[in-house]
């Protein structure tokens, strides 16, 4: 791995970091957090406003917790003004939007107008966030320079994603 590569990695992880460490209360950064309670410390209760979805009302407490935080923090958006789809799957293009959107909100700076970087995702609602994490390495294609954005994204590709 190129010292270049490894420094956007290690950005991208300190950027996220960053983010969480950022979100926490003061007062609650002096006693660590269990994990599963992360999203209680960034999303406070009673501060992050419900945001209506009018399908989420099979979906845990904890799961509507974080789509409300993640929706609150502009990292997410709903299908639609009422509806979030929690049920559904997560495409290679969403990823790289909500990815993106967590390194802006840490203080990540990516560029206004990247390279175009795979030839597949031209005109996607998403082609702008693809291109930015190529540009920075935390995105590659496939072995014929594809994206395939419109693709689920598997476990692993998500730990290659957040890693």
């Amino acid at each position: 791995m190129s010292v270049s590569k490894l420094s956007r990695r290690a950005l991208g992880a300190l950027a996220a970091t960053s983010l969480l460490v950022g979100l926490l209360p003061t007062a609650a950064t002096a006693a660590t957090p269990e994990p599963r309670d992360i999203t209680k410390f960034a999303c406070p209760s009673g501060e992050v406003p419900d945001p209506g979805f009018s399908d989420d009302e099979n979906t845990t407490a904890e799961h509507k917790a974080s789509i409300a935080c993640v929706v609150w923090y502009e990292l997410a958006a709903g299908r639609t003004t009422t509806t979030y789809a929690p049920g559904d799957a997560v495409n290679r293009g969403q990823m790289a939007t909500f990815i993106g959107n967590l390194l802006v909100k840490g203080g990540v700076t990516l560029s206004d107008n990247p390279p175009d970087a795979f030839a597949d995702d031209d005109n996607t609602q998403h082609e702008k966030r693809i291109n930015q994490l190529a540009e920075l390495g935390v995105v590659e294609g496939d072995r014929e320079g594809k994206y395939n954005a419109g693709f689920p994204v598997t476990r692993a590709q998500m730990a290659s994603f957040l890693n």
